[in-house]
């Protein structure tokens, strides 16, 4: 895990922490709700595991909060913007080239396609542009373009 993804998942660690003990639940009853075990949930809370986002929507519903305002409470502890990567670099970068930049900020703004972008970080745009490319071919291939 990379030193920022560490961070976000101490962070929501903390906040999910924050929310089981404000319901009074224990461990043991999270991870029976989860189907994992209570060292799991608890290394969850120490930010130890990635979570997937099927595991963090099961504690939002569990806990009673959405998913987007868990997730953007976690967004601002940590004041990140909500794309990882150097965003504003992508948009600069991409300016020239209208729809590769439609469909870099279509993607950006549907969470599961943001994902994308959580593998893509370490790219620079040029070759952010070659993916879209590509994305984009194939787009129009499908006839979904």
């Amino acid at each position: 895990m990379s030193t920022y993804d560490k961070q976000i998942y101490e962070h929501l660690g903390k906040r999910l922490r924050q929310l089981r003990k404000a319901k009074g639940y224990s461990l043991a009853q999270v991870a029976e709700r989860l189907g994992k075990t209570k060292k799991t949930v608890q290394r969850y809370e120490m930010g130890m595991h990635r979570m997937e986002i099927s595991t963090i929507r099961q504690l939002a519903d569990l806990y009673e909060i959405s998913y987007d305002e868990l997730m953007q409470d976690i967004q601002q502890k940590m004041s990140m913007p909500k794309i990882y990567g150097d965003h504003q670099n992508n948009i600069d970068f991409l300016s020239d080239k209208p729809e590769l930049l439609s469909l870099y900020q279509d993607i950006c703004e549907k969470e599961t396609l943001a994902l994308l972008f959580d593998s893509a970080k370490d790219l620079e745009p040029s070759d952010l542009e070659m993916v879209l490319t590509i994305i984009r071919g194939i787009r129009k291939e499908r006839g979904i373009d």
